[in-house]
């Protein structure tokens, strides 16, 4: 299928023909591309579980690359410098429509505790046996803004938008955070940005 695709259309899709594997995505607001290239998921699963080929557009040429040649690890792939997704085959196994539903009430239910406002996903990689959402509450980060921009009352780990949040806003937040705590930003941020000159 085609990096532009929706994971969200692509889930609903492989669950009423039966088809399991991307069940750990669900909830997780990306297009196959951008799914693959930094190997998004849940607790549940990840996007390179669900891969058997991947194409990518580099050095001006069209390349096929197998999972295990793209050093997927936790929210990573050493996808080259510049390259660009293009399409993927995915490894799905058939079990039926209601296995499929179940699982991804599953996970459905693990997310409860989510912001319901609009946010990108999880902001920060959870560091080794520990959670980057508790830690950010311990600090009493919760509720910090800037701009449009929050960081989630009902998850320390969610930037939400308040409605006309920039991308500066978001970046200076990710930023603020990083200044207190060690954390390790979850997104791949493309393109040159400044955070603002505002205090905590």
């Amino acid at each position: 299928m085609g990096a532009g695709a929706l994971v969200s259309s692509l889930l609903l899709k492989s669950a009423r023909l039966g088809l399991s594997g991307l069940e750990g995505l669900y909830g997780v607001p990306a297009q196959v591309g951008g799914a693959i290239r930094m190997n998004a998921g849940t607790r549940f699963g990840e996007m390179a579980e669900a891969l058997e080929l991947v194409e990518i557009f580099h050095d001006g040429a069209l390349h096929v690359y197998r999972p295990e040649e793209l050093g997927f690890s936790y929210r990573h792939s050493a996808l080259p410098a510049g390259a660009i997704v293009t399409r993927a085959k995915l490894r799905l196994r058939e079990v039926g429509e209601e296995a499929v539903r179940a699982k991804i009430a599953l996970v459905d239910a693990a997310r409860k505790g989510q912001p319901k406002k609009k946010s990108a996903g999880c902001a920060f990689k959870n560091p080794a046996g520990d959670s980057a959402g508790r830690l950010i509450d311990q600090a009493g980060l919760k509720g910090l803004t800037v701009g449009r921009a929050m960081i989630s009352h009902e998850h320390g780990n969610f930037i939400v938008n308040l409605g006309g949040a920039t991308a500066r806003e978001v970046y200076t937040l990710l930023r603020k955070v990083q200044g207190l705590l060690p954390l390790e930003v979850e997104w791949e941020i493309w393109g040159k940005l400044e955070a603002e000159e505002v205090g905590v």
